[in-house]
């Protein structure tokens, strides 16, 4: 039988709680005396420090920046991905995955919504912001509204957003805003009994000819019965 790492480490961490005199009175599938030799150097390995270990004094962030300014002159074609690279292999390690330019999730992002759990540190909310994303905490106590939130983005997403291509900054504002005032006012909403947020008042009036209030050009339209 061939044991792995793992399945070794396991063994001598309960060979060691068991003892020596008791592993005797065990039946094992290897010597009491192995057994323990694999807690020894489980032990050593452990507090080996080599590994992690560099050799030198450690370099600080300064002295780390100006090798990294020293790297992107020296090579104009290397972006952050590869000057990471090569400080790891001098040992350095830099944390900016989040706003990799190349391969970073947040790269095009301008906020990051995020909740209140301590993993969002200040050390963590202040390299967001020096790569240009700006952190927005939610409220507390609150655990629906990033439910409330995702539902809206999926709504103005299929209902407006894929419908229309924005022409600037400018235009896309204006679509948001035409949505929202829909969304509040003249759209149907499920969790309401497929009612308005905001019912007018009294009964709609009878005999009168339907008509049509459009949005943008008709992405968003509103049916209405008209005064007789």
């Amino acid at each position: 039988m061939r044991l792995s790492d793992a399945q070794r480490s396991l063994l001598a961490a309960a060979a060691k709680r068991v003892g020596r005199k008791g592993l005797f009175g065990i039946g094992t599938i290897v010597t009491p005396d192995t057994l323990l030799r694999w807690y020894r150097r489980l032990v050593a390995r452990k507090r080996d420090g080599r590994r992690v270990r560099g050799v030198g004094r450690p370099k600080s962030a300064a002295e780390i920046e100006r090798l990294i300014m020293t790297m992107a002159r020296a090579n104009p074609g290397w972006g952050y991905t590869r000057i990471r690279g090569a400080l790891y292999n001098l040992a350095h390690e830099i944390a900016r995955n989040l706003t990799d330019a190349g391969e970073g999730f947040l790269r095009n992002a301008r906020h990051l919504i995020h909740d209140r759990d301590s993993l969002f540190s200040k050390d963590f909310r202040g390299i967001l912001q020096a790569g240009g994303v700006e952190t927005v905490k939610l409220p507390a106590r609150s655990p629906n509204l990033n439910a409330y939130a995702e539902r809206f983005v999926r709504s103005i997403k299929s209902e407006c957003l894929s419908k229309i291509i924005p022409l600037g900054e400018r235009h896309l504002r204006l679509v948001v805003s035409e949505y929202v005032e829909h969304y509040h006012v003249k759209r149907n909403r499920h969790g309401l009994d497929n009612r308005l947020i905001e019912r007018s008042r009294g009964q709609p009036p009878d005999g009168g000819r339907v008509a049509r209030c459009e949005r943008l050009g008709g992405v968003l339209n509103f049916y209405y019965r008209e005064a007789a």
